[in-house]
């Protein structure tokens, strides 16, 4: 594609056609030719995938789209040309589910479900590499005998993770290690920020328990389990992000 040197050199007069207006033509057109570069590549980074990936992380925070853990400059903007998709069905228990998938790609069993303070819950499931879908359930689910809050929930997740290491072991909370679970400090933290983002706005979370032992669930909470002390030893419990910001 030519540019403004060469268009102002092959319009200019004959007697600027010369090694001495060569040069001045040259001058003057060199700086409307950087900026018609800038414009363009600025232009060029506002679409994911177009040039290099400098301009993702800015466009992924611009869009609320958080970059998964090793994630390609190529699946991440593909990611950033479907945000608008998504954002229909932001702020559903859906999408957040959709979340924490994204969050697990490499597990073949992942059973997730939100489950209300009425035991009302929304499961979605994927066992041993069988998608089963969507479904709505009814748990008996009773966490502290309190029910005068309807719009906290819990998030239930069972994946490949397994049961690694105590409290009493020194060393283990790591970006390469968790407690209790093989789920890394980075990969917990991403999980909790999906759920806080993907949330519905009447909506609290009042926790997150990965389950290690798929007998937990007969192990439902009583009325209880706001003493830990009472919580079943077969799932690893962790705390709702907060916004600090």
């Amino acid at each position: 594609m030519p540019n403004l040197r060469d268009i102002a050199e092959a319009n200019c007069p004959s007697w600027l056609q010369n090694r001495v207006g060569k040069r001045l033509i040259y001058a003057l057109s060199l700086p409307f030719d950087v900026l018609a570069d800038a414009l363009s590549a600025a232009l060029e980074h506002r679409q994911p995938g177009l040039r290099d990936g400098q301009s993702l992380a800015v466009l992924g925070r611009e869009r609320g789209v958080d970059r998964l853990p090793n994630e390609s400059d190529e699946s991440y903007a593909s990611r950033l040309e479907q945000w608008l998709e998504h954002k229909k069905i932001a702020g559903t228990y859906l999408s957040m589910i959709q979340q924490i998938r994204l969050l697990m790609p490499d597990h073949h069993t992942f059973v997730v479900s939100i489950v209300n303070d009425n035991g009302y819950s929304y499961d979605k499931a994927i066992i041993s590499g069988t998608d089963f879908g969507y479904n709505h359930g009814q748990l008996a689910w009773d966490w502290d005998g309190n029910h005068s809050n309807p719009h906290r929930y819990w998030v239930i997740i069972r994946c490949d993770y397994t049961t690694q290491g105590t409290f009493a072991a020194p060393g283990l909370w790591s970006s390469t290690s968790g407690i209790g679970s093989t789920a890394t400090y980075d990969q917990i933290t991403q999980i909790r920020k999906a759920i806080f983002n993907e949330q519905p706005a009447h909506a609290t979370c009042a926790g997150i328990i990965l389950v290690i032992d798929p007998s937990f669930y007969s192990e439902l909470p009583q009325g209880n389990w706001n003493d830990w002390r009472n919580r079943s030893a077969k799932a690893c419990y962790w705390d709702a992000w907060e916004d600090r910001t």
